[in-house]
């Protein structure tokens, strides 16, 4: 299971819980997030973080699936263009979770406007980065404070959830964001502007699932039906309610659908 980009690889709690009876589930952080050391060699493309995953694979017996959430969904893509002999010898499938297939800023809400807005406000964010680096202390206490007066939990819903989590649930996943170096996240985010998969859809020669949430804003549902469309072997399972977070407010919907299809999948491969 691979972690989107901000939480690390706790955001898939329930899944494991409710999983683990059936599959091995394996969990990792990205580099930079969670118990993972940053990069020494300050690499956080999609490339690097593909080359972490076929590590993490060497550690596994085959056959495997490969579940990847929101930037996670976006890795697997670049893993499969790089690493196609894995999809033939150890992979029996893929499940793309709230995933994109280009540069997420062209499947966000809004996305005309941040398309707009990406070559004269986005991409020149480079000396603002190294900025965010240096004063990451001071960030990371803003952000705190946000958390605190409320701020955070009423963006983290509207971001993330259709207003059917539990406190527990929007209170957790708002903590998760917060414990990344603000400095990181800022390198990652720029990386994604790079990220464009669109040719390699049609090379999965796997089953696969993609899963959206209907009310998905972070990567809206029609980024995950060209992707279903594109992939030879691909069906599309929409949750709803549900929002870029409904593998957590829709877990149990979530894991029943991740389970029927990994069981179906592993049955073929063996």
């Amino acid at each position: 299971m691979t972690h989107g980009w901000g939480p690390d690889s706790t955001v898939w709690y329930y899944a494991k819980k409710q999983l683990s009876d059936r599959f091995r589930v394996v969990v990792w952080d990205l580099p930079g997030l969670g118990k993972s050391k940053k990069p020494r060699n300050k690499d956080y493309s999609l490339e690097k973080y593909a080359r972490d995953l076929e590590a993490v694979l060497a550690e596994v017996e085959e056959p495997v699936m490969l579940l990847g959430h929101s930037m996670g969904a976006m890795i697997l893509l670049t893993f499969c263009r790089l690493f196609p002999e894995q999809l033939e010898q150890k992979v029996a499938g893929l499940i793309l979770v709230d995933g994109t297939y280009t540069n997420p800023v062209k499947t966000a809400i809004l996305n005309k406007l941040l398309q707009a807005l990406q070559k004269p406000l986005l991409q020149p964010l480079l000396p603002l980065l190294y900025l965010a680096i240096a004063l990451s202390p001071l960030l990371w206490l803003m952000s705190w404070l946000s958390y605190l007066n409320g701020s955070t939990l009423l963006t983290t819903e509207l971001s993330g959830f259709t207003g059917r989590e539990t406190r527990g649930q929007l209170n957790f996943s708002c903590l998760i964001g917060l414990k990344a170096s603000p400095g990181i996240l800022a390198r990652g985010v720029l990386a994604m502007f790079k990220f464009d998969e669109t040719a390699t859809l049609k090379e999965i020669s796997v089953p696969t699932l993609v899963v959206v949430g209907k009310s998905d804003l972070a990567t809206r549902p029609f980024a995950s039906q060209h992707i279903s469309t594109e992939i030879p072997q691909a069906e599309l399972s929409v949750l709803s309610p549900g929002g870029h977070m409904a593998l957590m407010e829709r877990n149990q919907q979530f894991s029943e659908i991740i389970r029927a299809f990994s069981t179906s999948c592993l049955e073929l491969k063996r």
